[in-house]
């Protein structure tokens, strides 16, 4: 964001909570949101989609996960108080305010879309003809 600010890059993929403050403050403009449906904090601008490539669709997310072998009560509890703080209207709100949406997936529903983006984005690199370090 620094350098799309300075002018060492002339565009940029930026997360909602990081690009709201700038495009608030002018010192940038978004051109169009990744998701397939124009975002509630920022209606006037088009999507991907809309601007040309049809069915273009990522978003990013953030979630909590624990290391293989906790327990499936704890993993259980841990996700019941996330669902229930998703569906607070003022941590909803508090999120909102900062380009974020709560979603409050089971640990299900999550794990697919942690699949599909695994899915997604290997065939992404494949594409791109990169390759890793090997080291993880």
């Amino acid at each position: 964001m620094m350098d799309l600010i300075g002018g060492q890059i002339n565009s940029m993929f930026a997360n909602l909570s990081d690009a709201l403050k700038q495009v608030d403050s002018g010192k940038v403009r978004m051109l169009a949101v990744s998701s397939l449906k124009r975002l509630s904090e920022t209606p006037d601008v088009p999507t991907v989609s809309e601007s040309g490539y049809a069915g273009f669709n990522t978003v990013t997310w953030n979630g909590l996960v624990a290391p293989t072998g906790t327990p499936m009560e704890i993993v259980n509890r841990i996700a019941a108080e996330i669902i229930r703080a998703a569906k607070d209207p003022e941590f909803i709100e508090q999120l909102a305010n900062i380009g974020v949406t709560a979603v409050g997936d089971t640990p299900e529903e999550f794990a697919a879309t942690i699949r599909e983006d695994v899915v997604l984005w290997a065939e992404v690199v494949k594409m791109a003809g990169l390759q890793g370090s090997g080291q993880q």
